[in-house]
């Protein structure tokens, strides 16, 4: 079943840009690219997340993120790295096994967005009238609550833009 969540995260994530800074905060920060998209989602939506929000996000995905994506995208990536030892041979075998780990990585992903869908459910989320600012807060919560040392400054913006492009191609 695909639902809003999700295609409004492959279109976001596809708009020029936007992977590259998901990707750079994701291997610089420790950033979660599907709760960043989260919370561009929900702002988009124009609710706004709090703090005890985004800590339960965090708990509603941190089991199913620790033992499952998180080691999908660490065998996928260790595919990767490993290709250039082997035969030819070997790589094209290879490269068969990555194309399905990125596959149920990706299935994964969906999972752990089904899982925030769930905890959003039901919840009587704070509303404001500026899409914008509800993105940038969302976005710049998840950095907060992320317990960074520092937080990254206008490392967003083509997910803030994409985010506000989607929410206004579906209001149409």
């Amino acid at each position: 079943m695909t639902n809003e969540f999700w295609q409004f995260s492959l279109a976001v994530y596809a708009a020029p840009g936007v992977a590259d800074e998901c990707l750079d905060l994701q291997d610089h920060f420790g950033i979660d690219v599907n709760l960043l998209l989260f919370a561009a989602y929900v702002g988009s939506r124009r609710l706004v997340l709090s703090s005890d929000d985004v800590d339960q996000c965090f708990l509603a995905v941190r089991e199913w993120r620790e033992q499952v994506v998180h080691p999908l995208r660490n065998v996928r990536r260790a595919t990767k790295t490993l290709l250039p030892q082997y035969s030819l041979a070997l790589q094209r075998q290879i490269e068969d096994i990555r194309g399905k780990v990125k596959l149920a990585e990706l299935e994964s992903e969906k999972v752990q967005q089904d899982l925030l869908l769930q905890w959003l459910d039901g919840r009587h989320l704070a509303q404001t009238v500026d899409a914008e600012s509800a993105v940038r807060n969302n976005v710049q919560m998840i950095f907060r609550c992320s317990r960074l040392a520092h937080q990254p400054a206008d490392s967003f913006e083509k997910l803030v833009s994409a985010s506000l492009s989607f929410a206004t191609k579906i209001a149409k």
